[in-house]
């Protein structure tokens, strides 16, 4: 994903293909060689390595959730589509310093996206809080 990200949004790839990318779709140079292909590079991005996991993090992402897959499940899809529910566990948490304020995570400075559904997303603007009920009915 990365690697197609980084491509379609390079300078060099869209002034090189600029009349094509109005009339045809994008064509996607393959990669040379996989052992030495870095997608952090071609997406202009700096790594930090995990501590529990083998795949490296965004430098500068201000919180990161490493996990370990537990379970893949195939859900119903139509043909010629797949779609899944990926359930993991994570094992390990990173937040800056500046994202905590007294010893809990301020999710309004986090600005957490969430996703809704079928191609909608949401940030937080307005944060509020709700008390869980004490007793079941």
């Amino acid at each position: 994903f990365y690697y197609v990200y980084g491509v379609l949004h390079s300078p060099e790839y869209r002034e090189k293909f600029a009349n094509n990318l109005l009339k045809e779709l994008p064509r996607i140079p393959l990669v040379k060689n996989k052992h030495t292909f870095d997608e952090f590079v071609i997406a202009g991005l700096d790594k930090l390595p995990s501590t529990r996991v083998a795949p490296y993090r965004v430098a500068g992402a201000p919180w990161h959730l490493e996990c370990v897959l537990d379970h893949i499940i195939e859900l119903k899809s139509p043909p010629g589509k797949r779609h899944a529910m990926i359930i993991a566990t994570v094992v390990q948490v990173h937040i800056a310093a500046d994202l905590i304020q007294d010893g809990i995570i301020d999710q309004a400075r986090l600005r957490t996206i969430a996703r809704c559904g079928y191609r909608d997303y949401a940030d937080i603007d307005h944060l509020f809080a709700l008390d869980r009920p004490t007793e079941r009915p």
